[in-house]
C-alpha cells in the first residue's frame, strides 16, 4: 500500500443498501464513504470528517467526509433536489449504538442546507472560526520565520 491511500472504507451502522434510492445524493456529492484526507489535521477546517447526511424524512443519503466550502454548490444542488438537508459528525449525539430520530437528526446537526440556504450550528461556527484563526497565526509565524531566514 503507498503511502496517503485508503485500504477499507469504516464499517457502518447502515448497510449501503439502506441508503434511500430516491435521492442520487452520490451524484451531486460523490462515491458514499469517500475520504478527503489520509490525515485529519488542523488545515482542513470547514471539513466534517465521517458525515452523514440525512433528508427531511430522516433517511441517511449520504456518508463520508465533507468539506462545507468545496462542496457548498453540491449541497446546494442536492438540497434543490432532495429537500431539506441535515450533516452532522456520526459521533455527534451517541449514534453508535442505535439509529437517530428525525428531532435527533435536527438537534444535533452540525450544518443545515435549506431553502437555498447552508447555515452552521453555533458550535460549528465557533469551531470554523478558532480553526481559522489558528491557522492565520501559524502562517504568520511560518513567514515570519522564513523572512528571517533571508536576512
Amino acid at each position: 500500500m503507498r503511502y496517503g491511500t485508503i485500504n477499507r472504507v469504516q464499517l457502518s451502522l447502515w448497510p449501503e443498501d439502506e441508503i434511500a434510492q430516491s435521492c442520487p445524493a452520490e451524484e451531486f456529492i460523490g462515491k458514499a464513504g469517500r475520504r478527503l484526507f489520509a490525515g485529519k489535521g488542523l488545515n482542513k477546517v470547514p471539513t466534517i470528517f465521517n458525515a452523514d447526511i440525512f433528508n427531511e424524512k430522516g433517511e441517511r443519503i449520504w456518508f463520508g467526509d465533507i468539506d462545507t466550502y468545496k462542496d457548498r454548490s453540491a449541497l446546494l444542488r442536492l438540497s434543490a433536489k432532495a429537500g431539506d438537508l441535515f450533516i452532522f459528525k456520526r459521533t455527534d449525539g451517541g449514534f453508535s449504538r442505535q439509529k437517530p430520530s428525525l428531532a435527533q437528526i435536527r438537534k444535533f446537526a452540525a450544518v443545515i442546507v435549506k431553502e437555498g440556504k447552508i447555515s452552521y450550528s453555533r458550535e460549528f461556527a465557533e469551531r470554523v472560526e478558532i480553526l481559522s484563526k489558528r491557522i492565520k497565526k501559524q502562517e504568520g509565524h511560518a513567514n515570519a520565520y522564513r523572512y528571517s531566514k533571508c536576512l
